[in-house]
């Protein structure tokens, strides 16, 4: 959410590249009325859940990411005195 349309294009713009377009909702707009952002709600519940392309590959490197910032953030949050170095 933005209070500038500048900011929000920006924001529309990144979600748009990422393919997110399709489920953003334009309230911000003096056009804006109760019928267009009902069709607009009604439409992108249409579009029905996210199909997933090469989801079981991003899904373990985000697997293996994920472990790699707990196993950091352990370590970072490990008293000094505590700490087995990782090398």
């Amino acid at each position: 959410m933005a209070e500038k349309m500048a900011a929000l294009e920006v924001v529309y713009g990144r979600l748009e590249r990422l393919g997110l377009g399709a489920i953003c909702l334009e309230l911000h707009s003096h056009k804006a009325n109760k019928k267009a952002v009902l069709d607009e709600l009604a439409r992108t519940l249409a579009l029905g859940r996210p199909k997933l392309q090469g989801s079981a590959d991003q899904l373990e490197r985000l697997q293996a990411a994920i472990g790699r910032l707990n196993r950091h953030s352990e370590f970072m949050n490990t008293p000094v005195a505590h700490r087995l170095l990782p090398f």
